[in-house]
């Protein structure tokens, strides 16, 4: 998503209104990059002159704070490209704040960028949310480096351990709950690094990942078989 992002900047065709919803850590991280990349050309700087964030700590996000979002919008960039503006917990707007904000989303001040985060659209009214751009974030999508080499060390782990040490392997990872499309693709990676000497294993794979990918259920004992078949 991030080099989408970035080519729509260097194309200027960056819309004005989006929700991330879905995983809200992931969004609201990838929400910090995007407008620092606006203001310092970096996704890894943190946003400052041309910011606003707006996180809900009371009950709801009422309309005076909406009217000031508006004005912030309005005004223009000093250092970065747009004037952005970042409401984490959309769901907490108020009806009346929501309807203040339609105004920014069907007439655009011209370098603004409003960013509204929560787990669930749907809690926003359809007439606001039809004007922004929807995006989901998998809670699996955004994987910290930790997590990446945890999953090449039990990839690894599972290619070389027998028996019941192996087995507990698989248990475990399961029980963490780390993401198990990475690691079947992790799997399938070193098992092609030599596909004539594990073509039978590889095989059984990906013939099991199709069928998760088709069933939906017992999904935690499908991945248990599909991690046990790989010999």
């Amino acid at each position: 998503m991030q080099k989408k992002f970035t080519q729509l900047i260097k194309d200027n065709k960056l819309n004005h209104a989006h929700i991330f919803y879905g995983d809200v850590d992931g969004a609201l991280k990838f929400a910090q990059g995007l407008c620092g990349y606006l203001e310092n050309g970096n996704w890894q700087a943190q946003p400052k002159s041309d910011f606003r964030f707006v996180e809900c700590t009371q009950k709801s996000i009422g309309v005076d704070e909406s009217r000031l979002l508006s004005h912030f919008l309005s005004l223009t960039p000093s250092v970065s490209q747009k004037r952005s503006a970042v409401v984490f917990g959309a769901h907490s707007l108020t009806a009346q704040a929501q309807n203040a904000l339609l105004k920014i989303a069907e007439e655009p001040p011209k370098n603004a960028l409003l960013i509204l985060i929560l787990s669930d659209p749907n809690a926003l009214l359809p007439t606001l949310r039809s004007r922004f751009q929807l995006h989901f974030f998998n809670p699996h999508s955004i994987v910290a480096v930790e997590a990446v080499e945890d999953i090449k060390k039990v990839a690894k782990q599972i290619l070389t351990q027998t028996g019941k040490v192996r087995s507990e392997t698989i248990k475990d990872f399961i029980k963490n709950e780390l993401p198990w499309e990475s690691l079947i693709k992790e799997l399938i990676t070193q098992l092609g690094e030599n596909k004539e000497k594990n073509y039978t294993a590889l095989k059984e794979l990906l013939h099991r990942w199709e069928l998760m990918n088709q069933f939906s259920t017992n999904r935690r004992l499908q991945l248990e078989a599909a991690l046990e078949s790989v010999k």
